[in-house]
């Protein structure tokens, strides 16, 4: 699985490379030469009007670190954030340990419940739904 996974995504790199444009705002933070006209191509492309000029340059950006995310700004964010993922890995612990032994206790095979595992696995990642998890399935 991990193997097809890196496949596909080296395949997808080039045409990423290829097909997506660099951001306006590096673009004019960068100012290279040929960067009004590299912007105004991204910009007509997204439908928008051209820029008549770069940025002024600012003062530089104050250095962050790894703290900020504990100040009043962020503090409730991250709080959240960390009990999100939290819940996450607690449902997926909860699928990689349970599952086998609800589906071996329901009367099923093992090996029915490896297969259970398995396509939980695949299916978790690809965001795939039954269609009798569906409310219109009960209809």
């Amino acid at each position: 699985m991990f193997v097809a996974g890196a496949w596909v995504t080296a395949a997808f790199l080039p045409i990423v490379w290829w097909l997506v444009p660099e951001s306006v705002a590096f673009l004019d933070r960068r100012g290279a030469p040929g960067a009004l006209e590299q912007i105004n191509r991204i910009l007509a492309r997204f439908g928008h009007a051209p820029a008549s000029a770069l940025s002024a340059p600012g003062r530089a950006a104050e250095r962050r670190s790894i703290a900020d995310i504990l100040k009043p700004g962020l503090l409730a964010t991250t709080v959240l954030i960390t009990f999100a993922y939290f819940a996450h890995i607690t449902s997926f612990y909860f699928i990689i340990k349970w599952v086998p032994k609800i589906v071996v206790d329901m009367g099923f095979a093992p090996q029915a419940a490896a297969g259970v595992l398995t396509w939980a696995n695949v299916g978790v990642p690809s965001g795939g739904r039954s269609s009798a998890c569906s409310p219109r399935a009960s209809v």
